[in-house]
C-alpha cells in the first residue's frame, strides 16, 4: 500500500479499506513456516462480502505440522465504548458459520480487531472460537478471555488458535 492510500484511508475513514487492511495484517501473523492458506477470498468474493451477503468463512488455513485445518472470519471495528455490547456478525451469518463448522468438521474462529491509534498495530485483538459463543455478541467482560497480544504471531495447539 502506498503513501497516498494510507493518507486517504486515514482521512477518509473508509470502513471497507480499514477492514481489508485489518485482514491483511491478520494474515501476516500466520508464519508461512507453520501455516498454509488453503482458501482466501477472490475479488468477486470481496464484493459479495462487502454487500452483506451470507458467506462461508473467507479464509481456511492448515497447520502444517499436524495438517489440521481451521477457518477464520475477520472483523474490524474502529472503536468500542465502555459497557458496550459488540455484535461481531449478524445472527444469520452466525448460523451460517455454525452450519459450515458442522458440515466441514473444522474449527472456526473470529479474529476481531478494535481500533487503535494507527488502526493496525496498537488495536485490541481477540480470537474468539465459534464454539465458545452462543450468539453473535460479546460483552466487555468476556473480552479478556479472548484477548491476544496484537504484535505477536498466531500459533496453533490442539485445535486451538492463540
Amino acid at each position: 500500500m502506498g503513501f497516498l492510500d494510507t493518507l486517504m484511508e486515514t482521512f477518509l475513514d473508509d470502513p471497507d479499506r480499514k477492514e481489508k487492511r485489518f485482514e491483511e495484517s491478520v494474515m501476516k501473523k500466520f508464519p508461512r513456516k507453520y501455516f498454509d492458506i488453503v482458501k482466501q477470498p477472490s475479488a468477486k468474493k470481496d464484493q459479495e462480502r462487502s454487500s452483506g451477503r451470507l458467506h462461508d468463512p473467507p479464509y481456511v488455513l492448515v497447520y502444517k505440522p499436524t495438517k489440521e485445518e481451521f477457518a477464520i472470519e475477520c472483523a474490524y471495528f474502529p472503536r468500542m465504548y465502555p459497557l458496550e455490547i459488540l455484535e461481531f456478525c449478524t445472527p444469520d451469518q452466525y448460523e451460517q458459520l455454525k452450519k459450515y463448522r458442522e458440515t466441514r468438521k473444522i474449527p472456526v474462529f473470529f479474529i476481531i480487531g478494535l481500533g487503535g491509534v494507527d488502526n493496525f498495530g496498537n488495536e485490541d485483538l481477540f480470537i474468539v472460537p465459534l464454539t465458545s459463543v452462543e450468539k453473535p455478541v460479546l460483552t466487555p467482560d468476556t473480552f479478556e478471555t479472548y484477548r491476544k497480544m496484537p504484535n505477536n504471531d498466531f500459533f496453533w495447539d490442539r485445535e486451538q488458535l492463540y
